[in-house]
């Protein structure tokens, strides 16, 4: 698991601190201590989008939080505007019958 994270850790700096040539950049801030990446590049005449938050994480503001039980079943979008999130990811796998999480995320 400490893999993941540090070549996650490593992809985020990369993203944040490098940019691809012919990339089209779209900032914007759509909350408190939020900062959102929209990147388009091209290849073989082909869009490639990539999204990326960047949160402080130290900011008071700032709640980290998995799904709870009963709240899965629903697509990342979906569960976020439920429940208010400025920024929804998908951080694991889950059972598609049950939807109980397969992985070390545990709401």
């Amino acid at each position: 698991m400490r893999t993941s994270w540090r070549r996650a850790l490593a992809f985020a700096l990369a993203l944040a601190t490098t940019r691809a040539v012919g990339a089209l950049d779209r900032w914007s801030h759509p909350a408190r201590a939020v900062r959102y990446l929209r990147r388009v590049t091209w290849r073989a005449g082909a869009p490639r989008v990539v999204h990326a938050a960047f949160v402080d994480l130290c900011d008071p503001a700032v709640e980290v939080r998995a799904t709870a039980p009963g709240e899965g079943g629903r697509t990342v979008d979906v569960w976020g505007r439920a429940v208010g999130a400025a920024v929804a990811v998908n951080g694991d796998y889950f059972e598609t019958g049950t939807h109980v999480p397969l992985g070390p995320a545990r709401g």
